[in-house]
């Protein structure tokens, strides 16, 4: 996760000065399921691997209040970024 770092300094503000939250909403379109893989085969199905979830993790951690949209009912893509941020055990 530390290769992105740098990027992401660009585009996400920065914390406020004082007192105040950072808040996001994310549409991770169809989040739900995902194919157990650090790279995704071309006819895999879904295409989300491992490396997209860190991807999501280094972004939200950034925020302190985070809604997520579009949650299928397979929580297993969600589950695996609230893990790497400390949200389940």
């Amino acid at each position: 996760m530390a290769r992105w770092q740098e990027p992401l300094d660009a585009v996400v503000p920065a914390p406020p000065a004082g007192p105040g939250a950072r808040i996001a909403a994310c549409s991770l379109r169809v989040f739900g399921g995902l194919t157990k893989a650090w790279a995704t085969p071309k006819d895999a199905s879904p295409k989300r691997n491992f490396t997209d979830l860190l991807m999501i993790a280094a972004v939200l951690r950034r925020f302190d209040v985070v809604a997520v949209h579009e949650v299928r009912g397979n929580l297993r893509a969600l589950q695996h970024p609230m893990k790497v941020l400390g949200a389940v055990q």
